[in-house]
Formats: structure tokens, sequence, C-alpha cells
């Protein structure tokens, strides 16, 4: 790789004026300055865009691309198009990284080379913890393709795509816009396979410092909800030749029994059930029974 690479940072604004500053600033203020900046306003309403703006006057690595909203795999798919760096890094707009992140990660792929994806701890701005992961001297933790990807759609490993440094492929490479949540544990997934990614490499030496918002979509709770992440599963499941069906299969009845926990209206739990049973119909899985109370 070049000794000195141009990174791109991708950031999908959407209503984000609360904890914007912060989180560009956490970027400009990176110990690695060879930087671009894409800041992706995907039809903000409030006052993000004036932000954006101000900040774009005062740093020639910024810039603000403006588009009517299309949710965030279009905005994120706007700035992986316009990036013109050898590297992508793509961060939430209410979130922060440690000023070494980028440093730490273009280190990574000094010493490893593009076939091992290199990312970074992710830690809760709200509890100061983070992942579980067993870190060793080194402060890596590392895995194989294949045990990485089992623990993410497992749930045991955070799959946000937040916490890794991309090689640009400068094409293939696209969030599938269909998908409205989980849509970067399916970029993650299509990108190790796709690229030939054979190991996972992560030091706790660097963080994706990340907000619990209680508006996100992550907090639902609905019928729409559970089918976004069915369909996100069923991506998941057609990318890698259906290699991890059992645990995808367990991940409907996780994600449905979560679902269930968090609707209030027997209305909702009745859809909610009656949508599983044709998945079990759809994909000739297990049954499980309820019990109406």
């Amino acid at each position: 790789m070049k000794n000195n690479p141009l990174v791109t940072v991708v950031v999908p604004i959407f209503n984000s004026e609360q904890y914007l500053r912060q989180c560009i600033e956490s970027i400009t203020r990176q110990t690695y300055k060879n930087l671009e900046l894409l800041l992706v306003d995907d039809g903000s309403t409030d006052g993000s865009l004036v932000l954006c703006k101000e900040y774009e006057k005062s740093d020639k690595r910024i810039k603000v691309i403006h588009k009517q909203n299309g949710g965030v795999s279009f905005a994120r798919n706007i700035g992986i198009d316009k990036a013109k760096g050898d590297y992508l890094v793509f961060i939430d707009s209410d979130d922060e990284l440690s000023e070494n992140f980028v440093d730490a990660l273009v280190d990574g792929v000094k010493s490893h080379g593009n076939d091992v994806l290199c990312g970074a701890a992710i830690v809760s701005a709200n509890t100061n913890k983070g992942d579980s992961l067993a870190f060793n001297q080194d402060s890596v933790a590392e895995f194989n393709e294949d045990n990485y990807i089992r623990l993410v759609i497992d749930g045991k490993i955070h799959g946000s795509i937040c916490r890794f440094i991309f090689a640009n492929p400068r094409e293939g490479a696209q969030f599938n816009e269909d998908i409205q949540y989980m849509e970067d544990v399916v970029f993650l997934i299509n990108y190790i396979k796709r690229y030939g990614i054979k190991q996972i490499s992560i030091t706790s030496l660097a963080q994706y410092i990340y907000k619990d918002n209680p508006k996100s979509v992550t907090n639902g709770g609905s019928l729409k909800h559970y089918k976004d992440i069915c369909n996100s599963l069923a991506a998941i499941d057609v990318s890698t030749n259906k290699k991890y069906s059992s645990d995808i299969t367990k991940n409907r009845i996780k994600y449905l029994r979560w679902q269930l926990n968090k609707s209030c209206s027997w209305k909702t739990r009745r859809e909610l059930i009656d949508y599983y049973r044709s998945q079990v119909r759809e994909y000739n899985i297990q049954r499980i029974s309820f019990t109406e109370k």
C-alpha cells in the first residue's frame, strides 16, 4: 500500500444536529491527516445541513453532499461513489472516533495487507463498556473469516461496519437500499465474501464510540421492523450460500421473541406470530408454539 494513503470518511446524516458537531470534530482532529471527509446530508429538516456547510468552509478536506431523503444505505452509497480515497471508513453522525482511530487502522493495513480486515474496539459512550472480546498481549483480537461471520450472525460480537477500514474497491461494493435494518451487517458479510477476506483483526488501542439513541430504528417492536430483520437474514443466507442457515433460523426466533417483548398491543403480537409462521412455511424451518394469555 501507499505510505500515506488517502482515507475517505463517509458520514450519512439525517437530523443529527444534536450530536453532529462532536462527530465531525472527532474526525477533523484525527492524528492521521490525509483524510477526505464526505458529509452526506440525507434531506435533513433540522440544522444539520447548515452546520455541515459551516465546517466545509473551515476545512478543505470536507465536502458536503446534499440529497433528498433516501435512507442511510442510499447516503452511504453516494459517499462510496464520490470517494477519492484509497480506503473507506464509515461513521454514524451521532457517534465519535478516538483521535488515533484512522492512524491505528492504517497501521493495521500496512502490517497485514488488504486480505485482512482491520478494525477497532467499539465502546458505548453511555456506559464506557465495549465488546467482550479476548484481546491478546498485543491488544489485538483475531478471527478467521468463518468464526467472525458466525459470531456476528449469532449476535455475540458487534457487526457494525463503522469499526473497520475498507480498501476502496472502486466498484461493486454497495449497500442494499431495500434493506432497512442490519444493512451494515449485510454489507460487511458481502464484503468479506466478495473480496476474499481471510482474517479479521481488531485492536483495542483505538475506539469507535457510539451513543445509545432511544429513537433508533433498532428500538423496534413492530411487524415492519421484524420483516426488515428477516429480509436482512435472508440476504445473509444467500450471500453465504446457506452455510449458516441453522444460525440464521435461530436468529429468526430470537428476534421474534425480542419484538414480542417490545410490542404493547395484542394486535401487533398476533401480526408478528402470523408472519413468523409464514416464514416457517417459506423456509421450512422448525416450528415453535405460542401460548395466548
